[in-house]
């Protein structure tokens, strides 16, 4: 009984403390093997807007966000219908965000993360995994069922990719 009780008091204190970590996390990625530090923009942010939204709906609820400037050059075709906005200097970047993600128009909204201090990168709701060779589609269907995972394209450049 004195083993339940210390679990759960370790649980309890577990989930109050990284609760209240959530802005404080660190953002990571793997690649070949190797945890790559992402590091969030204080300057920049990405946003990619629901189907359906139009270019006068954009511009309406952009031009209601005081501290955004005009979205960078990247078009939308090239980025997947990502548009990055410069930010005012001084801008709560974590209040900006969670005031975009209340808003009806906007898909993802999150800062730029940055790597090595210059390589920018965008977060968005897809991500690219490699299987081993090994592993079959049955296994591999298991486990995007398990964690609500739809492939939406594969590549023929390496096996289960």
């Amino acid at each position: 009984m004195k083993k339940c009780i210390f679990f759960l008091a370790f649980l309890f204190l577990a989930v109050i403390s990284s609760s209240s970590a959530v802005y404080a996390q660190n953002y990571f990625y793997y690649s070949h093997g190797e945890k790559i530090a992402l590091t969030p923009s204080d300057q920049e942010i990405t946003l990619k807007f629901k189907p359906g939204v139009t270019s006068s709906e954009i511009q309406s609820l952009m031009s209601a966000e005081s501290s955004l400037q005009e979205p960078s050059p990247l078009g939308p075709a090239a980025c997947g219908g990502f548009f990055n906005y410069k930010l005012k200097p001084k801008t709560d970047i974590k209040q900006l965000v969670a005031r975009l993600k209340t808003k009806t128009e906007v898909d993802i909204v999150n800062p730029v993360f940055l790597v090595g201090g210059q390589t920018k990168v965008q977060i968005s709701d897809r991500f690219v995994v490699q299987f081993s060779p090994l592993v079959d589609w049955t296994e591999i269907g298991s486990l995007n069922a398990v964690h609500h995972v739809e492939v939406v394209d594969t590549s023929t450049a390496s096996p289960n990719l």
